[in-house]
């Protein structure tokens, strides 16, 4: 509704950060991490209008990708996705972006968080940058490259499959059955099983095993989500 229901106070930069980077408000009666989203109340209306949210990782990105033009940011507040944000997002729009960090944390909660919305029956994208950086220090810097990034949003099954093959030797036995897990765990979160054939063949496709063989791996590995 608008209203205040707790704070977010940043460490000033030089200051001691060892004991916390952040210091936020503690579940009140009002306030429960698990169900706000920042921004979300500023965002509403251009969640609707451009028919998709956009997630980053923090308070500083939801206000830099707002003075940068892309209104339809918000941020979880120092918690993982949550299933109950999804269902309050999912009044509003069924796409999402997710435009977290790139390092190792960031990119395993692009993934849990993918695998959650698709399980909720939305279309997920994976927002990439290079260089180390930021949302907010992008959306502060450069914004065309900004503007080319999201544009460039791949589908969640297509983004970790290119990562699974660039960490992994997709032309090795070993290599082919781990990237085959790892994108088959997520392929099975797709609700519409059309989608799910869609993203078999790509995967087929790239490591060079049979949609057949695939499809049983799926079956046998319990991962088909009914």
């Amino acid at each position: 509704m608008g209203r205040v229901i707790g704070f977010s106070a940043r460490v000033l930069p030089g200051a001691d950060e060892t004991t916390a980077k952040y210091i936020n408000t503690p579940e009140t009666f009002v306030y429960h991490k698990s169900r706000a989203l920042y921004g979300f109340f500023q965002a509403k209306r251009a969640i609707r209008e451009r028919q998709h949210v956009l997630f980053v990782e923090g308070n500083m990105d939801v206000i830099a990708m707002y003075q940068a033009g892309f209104p339809e940011t918000v941020a979880v507040s120092g918690t993982a996705l949550t299933e109950e944000q999804l269902r309050i997002v999912k009044r509003y729009t069924d796409r999402l972006l997710l435009f977290f960090d790139m390092d190792s944390a960031g990119q395993k909660a692009s993934r849990k968080s993918a695998e959650m919305a698709l399980l909720l029956g939305f279309s997920v994208s994976v927002v990439s940058i290079g260089g180390g950086k930021d949302a907010a220090e992008l959306a502060r810097e450069n914004v065309e490259s900004l503007r080319d990034a999201l544009t460039g949003a791949l589908p969640a099954p297509e983004y970790f499959l290119r990562r699974a093959c660039a960490e992994r030797d997709c032309r090795t036995a070993e290599g082919k059955q781990r990237i085959a897990e790892d994108i088959l765990s997520l392929v099975s979160c797709v609700a519409k099983k059309i989608e799910q054939a869609h993203w078999i063949h790509m995967l087929s496709n790239r490591i060079g095993v049979a949609e057949n063989d695939l499809f049983a791996l799926l079956k046998s590995l319990s991962l088909i989500h009914i």
